[in-house]
């Protein structure tokens, strides 16, 4: 099966899991059953998406941005998109400040 395939198929059932926890039928017991499986699946997510290389422009996107790049600066971008996705607030507010100083 291949990634993308089975990254639905997970992400899916983290949304099925979703459902039943916020019913109020599912007993505490199977909450946390839920939830303990929530985690696995979170954590086969994870690896999925960091064995995944993803182009500058898919990054952008799931930013929310549109990338125009051409070249060397495709490279620029990704990793810059990928500093901001998992950068708190302040320090992708600094790095803008000094890049902004510096051009």
């Amino acid at each position: 099966m291949d990634d993308q395939n089975s990254y639905t198929r997970l992400k899916q059932r983290l949304e099925d899991i979703v459902v039943q926890v916020r019913s109020k039928d599912v007993s505490l017991e199977k909450s946390l059953d839920l939830y303990e499986e929530a985690l696995r699946i979170g954590g086969r997510c994870v690896e999925q998406l960091d064995r995944t290389d993803f182009t500058a422009e898919e990054l952008v996107a799931a930013e929310g941005g549109e990338a125009q790049t051409t070249g060397a600066e495709t490279g620029v971008v990704a990793i810059e998109a990928a500093a901001t996705a998992t950068a708190p607030v302040s320090e992708v507010a600094a790095t803008e400040e000094s890049q902004a100083g510096n051009g």
